[in-house]
């Protein structure tokens, strides 16, 4: 435990809110600790998003709902028969099962070949931008630091966990080269110019108008179509293109955090889970009834559901946000703009149901809202997606300095 105390004890003195995975290249149950290690990292840090990835063979019923009653996220990876006849069908606070049986046929990019550490058929290494090394740090059980999760033969040590601070490895000199070749499109070698794991999340400015048909196609790349299909028993009043587009909008803030306004029945704030698994999501809504039910939903997705209204809670929240997504009461969106003050530069606030006056009277308000902060702004949306009738959802990427100013 002597290593967990010194990079627990970092990372509280940073005031860290992000990701804490403890494991890294095994199955994490081997350890009989594992209990242990994670009410030590929940009590020390209790506003970290913990998560335990695992195939599950190791892991009880009962386990994962004590770890759940902790606020451990569990992702649970089925690969055999039994496993997934013993989670199929449990429903377990913060549980989630995924049943990779199938998912080479249905989700063909779900595996990669770990920097040309395993055969994959059929792929090759590619060229271009890749987040782990700006976003994620890897350290061994020995406290040596890795570049990421693929360097399994400890080819590429950024650092040594046991001599060195956490901040002092990931500013330095090896991990400042390696982002600036990948800024660049480039892939330094052994593990990066051997990978075949491309990242094609949605970055910059955004305008499409197509029909829903053509929207689905383009949003519906890599993990999009299966995160819908994951979702669909969960009831929802959007079309398949916009959770797809609204997954794909998401991935850019793993281990952020994301806020919905307005809840529903909780299919959203799920996509979105999925897209950003090491992310820490909040949704919320006055209402009981859409409280209780998107509770029920959302419970294997460890999202946070809140029962109150936006403004309410931004009067009390004082956190910084990733993501901010409005689908709430439409008639007072403009009460919910000033979330865009709470964005972090980079962050993107997304109102849906940004729609031509006349085709849903509750949701009249959207597009005039969203023309004042252009007003203010200084410039049109960032994203805009739009069917070809007029129905869509638009948004703005937060720029450094920038800020909402209330308007009588």
């Amino acid at each position: 435990m002597e290593l967990i105390e010194r990079i627990v004890g970092q990372l509280l003195d940073m005031d860290f809110i992000g990701s804490v995975r403890p494991y890294l290249m095994n199955e994490p149950f081997l350890d009989p600790r594992m209990p242990q290690i994670m009410a030590y990292i929940r009590e020390k840090l209790p506003d970290a998003h913990c998560l335990v990835n695992t195939n599950g063979d190791l892991l009880s019923l009962e386990l994962a709902r004590e770890l759940g009653g902790m606020g451990v996220k569990l992702r649970v990876s089925a690969y055999g028969d039994e496993v997934a006849r013993r989670f199929g069908k449990a429903k377990v606070p913060m549980m989630h099962v995924t049943d990779f049986r199938q998912a080479r046929e249905k989700v063909p990019n779900v595996f990669y070949n770990r920097a040309g550490l395993v055969e994959m058929p059929g792929q090759a290494p590619v060229s271009g931008y890749c987040n782990y090394p700006f976003s994620q740090m890897y350290i061994r059980h020995d406290g040596r630091a890795v570049l990421c999760c693929s360097d399994y033969e400890n080819q590429v040590v950024m650092g040594n966990a046991n001599t060195e601070g956490l901040l002092e490895i990931f500013n330095g000199a090896r991990y400042r080269e390696y982002r600036q070749a990948l800024k660049e499109g480039g892939r330094l070698p052994p593990l990066c110019s051997q990978c075949s794991r491309g990242d094609n999340r949605l970055r910059g400015t955004l305008a499409l108008t197509d029909t829903p048909e053509g929207l689905w196609e383009r949003f519906s790349l890599g993990n999009a179509a299966w995160a819908v299909g994951e979702t669909a028993s969960i009831p929802g009043a959007m079309r398949d293109y916009q959770y797809a587009a609204l997954y794909q909008l998401a991935r850019p803030y793993d281990g952020g955090r994301i806020l919905e306004i307005g809840c529903y029945a909780g299919r959203s704030a799920a996509i979105m889970a999925l897209a950003a698994p090491e992310a820490k999501v909040t949704t919320m809504s006055p209402s009981t009834k859409q409280v209780g039910q998107a509770r029920e939903n959302l419970a294997v997705y460890g999202v946070e559901v809140l029962r109150t209204k936006s403004w309410d809670y931004l009067a009390t929240d004082k956190r910084a946000w990733d993501m901010v997504y409005v689908d709430g009461d439409h008639e007072q969106v403009a009460r919910d703009v000033p979330w865009y003050n709470r964005i972090r530069p980079g962050g993107l606030m997304l109102f849906h149901d940004y729609t031509i006056p006349g085709m849903s009277r509750r949701a009249d308000a959207v597009r005039p809202t969203l023309r004042a902060m252009a007003k203010q702004l200084g410039r049109s949306p960032d994203v805009v997606i739009e069917e070809t009738s007029g129905i869509g959802m638009a948004g703005y990427y937060k720029r450094e300095g920038e800020g909402w100013r209330p308007t009588s």
